[in-house]
């Protein structure tokens, strides 16, 4: 299974790291953004695809296959910086209310 590292696109923030879910499903970059919403208790959204670097998404999606270089119990920016240095920029996600 991927693991995924959100981070607010506007404002380059961790969103999240599904690496830190335990149990969840996550097959995809909108899975990851839904998984992330639903473990931090937030109303349930829509997402859509938009073009990487385009300036409108919401949240970049990095995709980390591995993480042998981050320890257990990183903190949000390390872990958003080991993403943006080893991961892949995969998607950027436009988010609406469903």
């Amino acid at each position: 299974m991927p693991r995924y590292v959100l981070a607010n696109s506007q404002n380059g923030r961790f969103h999240g790291d599904t690496g830190r879910l335990s149990g969840a499903d996550i097959g995809s970059p909108v899975d990851a953004a839904l998984a992330l919403d639903e473990a931090m208790g937030r109303a349930p959204r829509g997402y859509g695809r938009a073009r990487i670097g385009s300036g409108d998404a919401t949240f970049d999606v990095y995709q980390v296959d591995a993480a042998p270089n981050l320890r257990p119990g990183a903190s949000d920016d390390e872990c958003l910086a080991h993403a943006r240095r080893h991961g892949t920029h995969v998607a950027s996600l436009i988010s609406y209310l469903s």
